[in-house]
């Protein structure tokens, strides 16, 4: 057991490094801003999102951009509240271009399917995503026109982050999307991108047709975002890129409990298990075993082998000192201040609750939206 423990502590160790080292080498933003000459449609699939969308559309009615070059397309998914009517008065007056339009269900996917519809009818080349429970910067679609202008890109990704409160669930989440945010940017500092955030993403309707869209995963429900951002690498190298300026945040509303939050998380971890990239599936085994690891050990040396109880704790303490030191990297570009005390409780739930979402994600189905699906 105390080898095992060794063993994982130094390969957990060695890809917590190769990341921070990733995320030194991902360079800033260019801060140049060139004429905005990009047209955008934006598209935000909803289900039942009456209570997000307000702040959804003012955020957007803010965006640092000539309404003439963008558009907004919303996708209805069966809304059972008042979504659909809220839009249509809250945009009543709005000089942007927009339209809500029903989805077409044709897959086990409902957002990828959304996505689809709205590149079909789209006036642009580009397709900037977000969700309906998110508040855009006002320079969200200059900062994608700026690094098409510069790199020309097939897909720009941009980073997410959740605000700060002082509940323990969505602290939970805060302290897990500064580390899946750690992932994405160190991953994209080597130029081998691993992550990516729907919430926070545009791409070249040309490539996305090209490629075929969703074809060979639209029989799994979620990652729209991670399956295309793959594919786009597959054939075309280099050619996604990373948005890494701090003012360019989107903020996303964190789940409100527990329940939520499980099925959520089983939700994402379905899809990345089927992206078949070796390189994210080594990563996720290594973090899972370590957390499998510690959680066993507690048992283990405090029933069984006391005089082991030393070695853990030591174990321990290392790990906790390198993802301290990893996530306050983070939480240096997060735009809102981080309760330190409260990811102190966060970061003791956090392998309970990973461990017990791997384990749901391989044998059981989720819940999301009042919908069921299948693993």
């Amino acid at each position: 057991m105390i080898y095992a423990g060794i063993i994982l502590i130094f390969l957990y160790g060695s890809v917590l490094l190769v990341l921070a080292i990733g995320n030194w080498r991902l360079k800033r933003s260019v801060s140049e801003r060139p004429l905005p000459t990009q047209g955008f449609s934006i598209v935000v699939p909803f289900r039942n999102e009456a209570d997000n969308l307000p702040a959804l559309l003012r955020s957007i009615s803010e965006i640092d951009y000539p309404n003439h070059k963008f558009e907004l397309i919303l996708v209805n998914d069966q809304s059972e509240d008042d979504s659909v009517q809220l839009i249509s008065q809250s945009l009543a007056n709005s000089p942007i271009s927009w339209k809500v339009i029903e989805n077409v269900r044709k897959s086990n996917s409902p957002k990828k399917d959304a996505i689809t519809a709205a590149v079909e009818i789209s006036a642009y080349q580009w397709i900037a995503t977000t969700d309906a429970d998110c508040l855009l910067p006002a320079n969200w679609l200059l900062r994608f026109n700026t690094l098409i202008h510069k790199h020309g890109p097939k897909m720009v990704c941009g980073p997410v982050g959740i605000p700060e409160s002082e509940d323990m669930v969505k602290a939970f989440q805060k302290f897990e999307t500064l580390s899946l945010q750690g992932v994405t940017k160190g991953s994209f500092g080597w130029k081998r991108p691993l992550l990516c955030n729907g919430a926070n993403l545009a791409f070249s309707k040309e490539v996305f047709r090209e490629l075929g869209g969703y074809t060979e995963n639209n029989h799994i429900a979620s990652g729209d975002d991670l399956f295309l951002m793959h594919k786009i690498r597959s054939q075309y190298a280099n050619s996604v890129v990373f948005n890494n300026d701090p003012t360019c945040v989107v903020m996303t509303m964190a789940v409100k409990n527990w329940d939520e939050l499980i099925a959520q998380r089983i939700r994402w971890a379905s899809k990345t298990s089927k992206v078949g990239s070796i390189l994210l599936t080594t990563i996720g085994i290594i973090v899972t075993l370590m957390n499998l690891w510690m959680i066993a050990g507690l048992f283990y040396f405090m029933i069984w082998k006391w005089d082991g109880v030393a070695v853990y704790l030591i174990i321990y303490m290392i790990k906790f000192f390198m993802d301290q030191v990893f996530i306050e990297e983070q939480v240096k570009d997060a735009p809102e201040k981080v309760n330190l005390e409260l990811f102190f409780f966060a970061y003791l739930l956090y392998p309970f609750i990973t461990t017990y979402i791997a384990f749901r994600s391989l044998f059981g189905g989720y819940t999301w939206k009042g919908r069921e699906f299948k693993r």
